[in-house]
């Protein structure tokens, strides 16, 4: 049952429709990129133990997850640079801080394209780079401590899906993120574990712990990278009109 008020006009007929259909299509799209989440973190984290070779190699340097990952923050950017052009006032502020931000870490993922236009790194940014790379999040003062940061940002994000008050729905994230953050909080954890053990058990098994949750970072960036691009998408196509507020609110089931 859809509940509509009686101060709501044009609420019969084809509007409505395609109204209902486009939320219709934003949970499908916030559905299936939730199960792709949970099911491709498992199959990764299976496939570990099976196969460990081609697990490391979904995972390695420019190969499928980091792909991946530049594809969905960048596809993200792009979406935020369209929800800024359409808002006004603060909104349009935080779109486009929102959008630098997306596009800057986009960027880091393919390190600024210097492998795909053959750029040589600098000598200065190669000896305090770990990789040798043109990006900042491999520099030497900042590996120890770029998870913490992660980490923070999707704490703030999963403690955002909590927050009620009204003034804050516009740029609030969907509930359904709430696996998303979880798994990169989760990923960061298991970095910081991974350093703190060093020292307290045997070498060779300590590696392998940081060797593992170094790569398993990866799967937590590629879902927070998902939740961005989801963010952006969904909050560029969910309806503005007052009539999806006064009439398309669902008696069951809940859509939002």
């Amino acid at each position: 049952m859809w509940l509509c008020s009686s101060t709501c006009v044009n609420c019969e007929g084809e509007y409505i429709l395609q109204l209902r259909e486009k939320i219709m299509g934003i949970n499908f799209h916030r559905w299936m990129m939730t199960w792709g989440m949970v099911f491709g973190s498992t199959f990764w984290l299976i496939l570990w133990n099976i196969n460990n070779d081609f697990a490391q190699l979904l995972v390695g340097e420019d190969h499928v997850i980091e792909s991946a990952q530049f594809v969905f923050l960048f596809l993200g950017a792009i979406y935020f640079t369209l929800l800024a052009r359409m808002e006004t006032g603060f909104l349009r502020y935080f779109f486009l801080l929102a959008m630098l931000s997306a596009f800057f870490l986009a960027m880091e993922e393919i390190s600024w394209g210097q492998r795909i236009f053959d750029i040589t790194t600098p000598k200065g940014l190669e000896e305090i780079n770990v990789q040798g790379e043109i990006n900042f999040h491999n520099l030497e003062f900042f590996q120890g401590y770029r998870h913490w940061y992660l980490g923070g940002v999707v704490s703030l994000g999963l403690l955002a899906t909590y927050v009620s008050a009204s003034f804050f729905q516009l740029i609030k994230p969907d509930n359904i993120l709430r696996y998303a953050f979880f798994l990169t909080l989760l990923t960061s954890i298991v970095m910081e574990f991974a350093n703190f053990q060093f020292g307290l058990i045997e070498q060779g098994q300590a590696r392998q712990i940081r060797f593992f949750a170094g790569r398993f970072s990866e799967i937590g960036e590629l879902a927070f990278s998902m939740a961005v691009f989801s963010y952006a998408w969904c909050k560029y196509y969910w309806p503005r009109e007052n009539i999806v507020v006064k009439c398309l609110i669902p008696s069951s089931p809940k859509l939002y």
